[in-house]
């Protein structure tokens, strides 16, 4: 799992200015400030990116020679928000070679223990709107709040969680991701303007989000879209995360084949 992270105010919260200041489930590390958390299982890859790995040590990614299909939840996401997500898959997709196709809407609301039953040779994306943790419209895959200094807070903005398992290729098989999930809180909506205007908008949360969800990790570089914090970058992916983007994406070939058993 990872986060994506906005500071503000506990009291009358307000929008920050926009100048900067299938297999078994994958578990991806809650994210952070820091990305060097020792629990994390990612690799600097090049510069401006970073790429997380599956099981075997190879890149988390989708097969780039499936369509991937796309859901969405945006019962609490505002106004225009479906035509956010769509923008945004069009972004990945053009930074990254992968075909998206959108299936539907849906009242999914993922969890931790959710067992979706996920059909390899399918791979899909589901994105929706929810509120932190176990109550009516939440999900416990969205962390609460932490405290920092004073009456500060820093809040998970968005979560992406990914799922992998054995796809059959044309030459055998290979270990692919299958499902990923992005959770965006719906609580704090107020923080970011609909569309993908520079700086704390719902498309750069989109976009950071989903980058996630086809194997981008955290980078410290506040000019990029995967710098864990939003400050105040424009919603378009910068060259690191472009770089990263085609590392994982269709440029990067087929999938290595798993060995023959």
């Amino acid at each position: 799992m990872v986060d994506y992270r906005h500071p503000r105010r506990s009291a009358a919260p307000a929008r920050p200015p926009a100048a900067p200041a299938a297999g078994p489930a994958v578990p991806l590390a809650r994210g952070g400030i820091s990305y060097d958390h020792p629990r994390r299982r990612s690799v600097l890859a090049g510069p401006g990116y970073r790429l997380r790995r599956l099981p075997d040590g190879t890149p988390q990614r989708f097969d780039p020679e499936r369509t991937i299909e796309v859901t969405a939840n945006v019962d609490q996401a505002g106004r225009w928000a479906l035509q956010d997500v769509e923008q945004a898959f069009w972004h990945l997709a053009e930074a990254t070679g992968l075909t998206f196709r959108f299936v539907g809407l849906n009242a999914l609301i993922p969890q931790q223990q959710l067992h979706e039953v996920v059909d390899p040779a399918r791979p899909s994306i589901h994105v929706c709107w929810a509120k932190p943790g176990p109550v009516a419209g939440g999900s416990d895959l969205l962390p609460p709040e932490e405290p920092l200094s004073g009456d500060r807070l820093r809040l998970a903005v968005g979560v992406a969680c990914a799922r992998a398992g054995e796809v059959p290729t044309a030459g055998g098989t290979a270990l692919a991701l299958v499902r990923s999930t992005v959770v965006i809180d719906s609580t704090v909506r107020e923080l970011y303007s609909p569309g993908f205007s520079t700086g704390g908008s719902r498309g750069t949360t989109l976009l950071h989000e989903l980058a996630h969800a086809v194997g981008l990790d955290h980078v410290e570089d506040p000019a990029q879209i995967m710098h864990p914090v939003e400050a105040g970058q424009p919603a378009e992916y910068a060259p690191g995360d472009l770089a990263g983007l085609r590392r994982v994406g269709a440029a990067a070939g087929p999938l290595p084949l798993l060995p023959r058993r």
